[in-house]
C-alpha cells in the first residue's frame, strides 16, 4: 500500500457509511425522473399531432406529475447531501485537529505553523467544495447520462450511436486535461501555503518592520509573494477553463448530431417529430452532464490533491502500528537522571550537551545560572521531551524508567514549565490561567497571591473576567509572566520547571515569586535565572553553572563563593 492510501486509511474520509449510501441512492435515482420528462414531452407532441384530446390532456397531468416529482426528488437529494457533507466534515474537520494537536513538539516543529492554519481552513474549505460536493455531481450527471443514453437506444439506437460517437472525442481531452488540472493543483497549494506564510510573518512582525522603518522592503517581498500566487493560480484556472470550453463545444457538436440526424430520419419516415423531440430532450440530458462532468472531475481530482496533502502534513510519515507502546507514570518518587547525554538540534549543528550528567532528588530545589548559550533550556526541553534524546547517546531517568519509554500525557501530570516567553489566548484573564479547566476559587486565589498577580486583578475593574486581548495586547510583559507562573502553580505537579520566568517582573517581584515557590514543600524545582540575587541564592538547595555545554561547578551558594571560581566571577558582576 502506498503512502498516500496508507494516510487516507489512517483518518477514513467517507465516514457514516448507511447515510452514505442513502445519499447516493437519491442522486442515482432523482436523474432518472428527467427520462420521464422527454418520455412526456414525446406524448404531448405525438397526441397534439394526432388531435388525440384525451391523450393530450392525460400527457399534460402526467407532465405536471413528474415536474412535481422532480422538484421534490431535487429538494430532498440536496438536503440529505447538505447535511451528510456537513456531518462528515464536522467529524473529520475535529480528526485532522485532533492529528495536529497531538504531535509532539518536534514533529510540531518541522512544519510551518501557516501550514497548520491552511490545513484547517482553505484547504479543509476546498475538500469540502471540490471532493465531497464534486463526488455527489459526478455520480449525479453519470447516473443522468447512463440513464439518458439507454432511454435514447430504447427509442432509437441509430441516433444514440451517433451521439455517443460524438461525445468520446471530448471525453478523451477532458481527461488529458484533468491531469494537468491536478499538476495545477499542487502548484496552487505550495504557493498558497508560501503566501500565508509571508502574511503571517509580516503580522507577527509588524512591530519590527515599524521599529526599522522597513514598509517597503517588505511590501516588496510581499508582491514578490503574491504576484508568484497569482501566476500559478492563473495557470490552473486557464486549464480549468479549456476544459470548460471543451465540455461547452461538445454540447454543441451533440446538439447538432441529434437535430440534424433526427430530421433527416423525419423526412425518411422512420420516425416521428415527438419522437426526434424526446431523443433532443434526452441528448440535452446528455450533453449537460457531459459539460459539468468534466469540469466536477477535473474539481474532485483537484480536492483529491488537497485531500492528500492536508493529511500528508497532519500525518507523521513513520505513523504504523508497529510504534513501541510507551507506559504511564503516575507519581514522581526519587530522582531524575541525566547520563552521558549528547545532544544536538540538526545533525551538522553544534553539540549543545556534552556528556552531560545531573541528579535532580525529589524535594530539592536547584538553580540553573551560566552564560546564554551554555545549554540550560536545553536540558529542560529534553526532559519534557520537546527534543529526544537518540539511542545511543545517553538517557534520561524518571525513577529510573527512560522518559522516551514514558507517554507525555503522563510525564506531563508530573511536570509544569514556565517560560519566558508566554502565549495568552484571546481570552479572559480567568481562562487564561485556568485554561478553561476546574479549580475552585481557593485554589485560583492561591495561585494569584505565589505569582504576585493579585494586586492586579485587585485593582482591575472587571477583575477575573478582564480580556487579554489578542496575545496579551492588553498586558504588560510582566503581567504575562505572572499568568504563566499561575498557570504552573495551580496544576500543583510534583516537579516545577523555570526557564527565565521572572526575566520580565522587577526584582522586588522577582524575589516575592521565587521566593513563594522555593517555600513550597515537597515541590522539586529547577530554574534557570540570570539574576542572581544572594538571598533567593542561598535558599537553593543546589546551584549549577553551566558552560558550553556541560556542569563546570555545583553545589551550595556558600560552597561556590568559596570556591571563587567561574561563579563567584559571574556573581560579582552581577552584584556590581
Amino acid at each position: 500500500m502506498d503512502k498516500k492510501n496508507r494516510k487516507t486509511n489512517q483518518i477514513e474520509v467517507f465516514k457514516f457509511k448507511p447515510e452514505l449510501i442513502f445519499c447516493v441512492l437519491l442522486f442515482v435515482i432523482a436523474p432518472l425522473i428527467n427520462i420521464a420528462f422527454a418520455y412526456s414531452i414525446k406524448f404531448i407532441i405525438d397526441t397534439g399531432m394526432k388531435q388525440d384530446v384525451t391523450g393530450f390532456r392525460n400527457s399534460i397531468f402526467f407532465g405536471i406529475g413528474v415536474i412535481i416529482l422532480f422538484t421534490l426528488m431535487n429538494y430532498f437529494s440536496q438536503f440529505f447531501k447538505i447535511k451528510y457533507i456537513g456531518k462528515n466534515m464536522n467529524v473529520l474537520r475535529g480528526e485532522i485537529f485532533s492529528c495536529i494537536i497531538h504531535k509532539n513538539y518536534t514533529e510540531f516543529s518541522q512544519k510551518n505553523s501557516s501550514k497548520y492554519i491552511n490545513s484547517l481552513t482553505t484547504q479543509m474549505k476546498s475538500v469540502e467544495q471540490d471532493y465531497f460536493n464534486e463526488f455527489f455531481g459526478i455520480i449525479k450527471n453519470i447516473s443522468l447520462m447512463v440513464a439518458s443514453l439507454i432511454a435514447m437506444f430504447i427509442g432509437n439506437y441509430k441516433l444514440a450511436a451517433l451521439v455517443c460517437v460524438a461525445c468520446l472525442i471530448p471525453m478523451f481531452l477532458t481527461g488529458i486535461l484533468g491531469k494537468l488540472a491536478q499538476d495545477g493543483q499542487k502548484a496552487s497549494i505550495a504557493s498558497d501555503t508560501k503566501y500565508m506564510a509571508k502574511i503571517k510573518d509580516i503580522l507577527q512582525g509588524f512591530l519590527v518592520i515599524k521599529s526599522f522603518h522597513i514598509e517597503n522592503q517588505v511590501s516588496k517581498d510581499y508582491e514578490g509573494v503574491s504576484l508568484e500566487m497569482s501566476n500559478t493560480n492563473h495557470k490552473t484556472n486557464k486549464i480549468m477553463a479549456l476544459t470548460r470550453s471543451i465540455s461547452e463545444l461538445s454540447g454543441m457538436i451533440v446538439f447538432l448530431v441529434a437535430f440534424g440526424c433526427g430530421i433527416y430520419m423525419v423526412l425518411q419516415g422512420s420516425t416521428t417529430i415527438g419522437s426526434v423531440t424526446s431523443i433532443v430532450q434526452l441528448v440535452n440530458f446528455v450533453v449537460m452532464p457531459l459539460n459539468e462532468l468534466g469540469v466536477s472531475m477535473n474539481k474532485h481530482n483537484s480536492g483529491k490533491v488537497v485531500l492528500e496533502q492536508l493529511l500528508d502534513t497532519v500525518i507523521p510519515e513513520d505513523n504504523n502500528t508497529n510504534v513501541e507502546r510507551l507506559e504511564d507514570k503516575s507519581s514522581f518518587d526519587k530522582c531524575i537522571e541525566y547520563k552521558n547525554v549528547n545532544f544536538s538540534y540538526t545533525p551538522e549543528g553544534a553539540q549543545v550537551l556534552k556528556d552531560f550528567n545531573l541528579r535532580i532528588e525529589k524535594g530539592k530545589k536547584y538553580a540553573l545560572v551560566g552564560m546564554s548559550g551554555s545549554g540550560k533550556s536545553t536540558i529542560m526541553n529534553l526532559l519534557l521531551k520537546f527534543f529526544e534524546v537518540e539511542q545511543g547517546k545517553g538517557e534520561i531517568l524518571i525513577d529510573g524508567m527512560n522518559i522516551n519509554k514514558v507517554s507525555s500525557e503522563s510525564l506531563y501530570k508530573l511536570l509544569t514549565i514556565v517560560q519566558q516567553n508566554v502565549y495568552i489566548f484571546d481570552d479572559t484573564l480567568k481562562a487564561n490561567i485556568t485554561l478553561n479547566q476546574d479549580y475552585s476559587e481557593r485554589e485560583i486565589q492561591e495561585a494569584l497571591e505565589l505569582s504576585g498577580l493579585k494586586e492586579f486583578v485587585d485593582n482591575s475593574k472587571n477583575g477575573l473576567n478582564m480580556s487579554c486581548g489578542e496575545n496579551g495586547s492588553l498586558l504588560s510583559g510582566g503581567q504575562k509572566q505572572r499568568i504563566s507562573i499561575a498557570r504552573s502553580v495551580l496544576r500543583k505537579t510534583p516537579v516545577l520547571l523555570m526557564d527565565e520566568a521572572t526575566s520580565s517582573l522587577d526584582m522586588k517581584t522577582t524575589y516575592e515569586v521565587e521566593n513563594s515557590i522555593l517555600n513550597i514543600k515537597d515541590l522539586t524545582s529547577m530554574i534557570i535565572t540570570h539574576k542572581l540575587e544572594e538571598t533567593l541564592l542561598k535558599k537553593y538547595d543546589e546551584i549549577i553553572f553551566m558552560k558550553n555545554g556541560n556542569i563546570i561547578e555545583h553545589g551550595s551558594f556558600d560552597e561556590l563563593v568559596a570556591r571563587e571560581s567561574e561563579f563567584y566571577s559571574l556573581f560579582r558582576a552581577f552584584a556590581e
